[in-house]
């Protein structure tokens, strides 16, 4: 069993959507962080981000903040990637909760993206 302390190996993706309703999404790899980037709303951009993520040759880690129809259309639009773990989050789980040691809330959807891709690391 993995230390849930450890960043994970595999590519680690944290997708939010914004108020346009781009696609957010920041991803780490090896457990270091790159700069988020935007996808188009709707099919055309969860295609893009499909494609982008199938260039990865381990098993994609996706967290996606739960918030309407939009954030299940691209989960199921990255359902089938191979060897793919998908997650729905309420947006409380990367709330601050005001306990010490937890980070402040995200107020952008980039912020918000890379605590997902962080939360992504910790799934098993």
């Amino acid at each position: 069993m993995e230390n849930p302390s450890d960043p994970s190996p595999d590519p680690c993706y944290g997708i939010d959507i914004a108020e346009d309703g781009a696609v957010v999404v920041a991803e780490r790899l090896n457990g270091k962080p790159a700069a988020a980037s935007r996808y188009a709303a709707g099919d055309p951009g969860v295609l893009a981000l499909k494609e982008h993520i199938s260039r990865h040759p381990a098993r994609p880690r996706v967290c996606i903040r739960s918030c309407g129809a939009a954030a299940l259309t691209v989960a199921m639009g990255l359902a089938s990637l191979p060897g793919g773990e998908i997650m729905l989050v309420t947006p409380r789980a990367i709330e601050s909760t005001g306990r010490p040691g937890r980070p402040a809330a995200a107020t952008t959807p980039e912020d918000r993206a890379q605590q997902l891709a962080r939360l992504a690391g910790h799934l098993y």
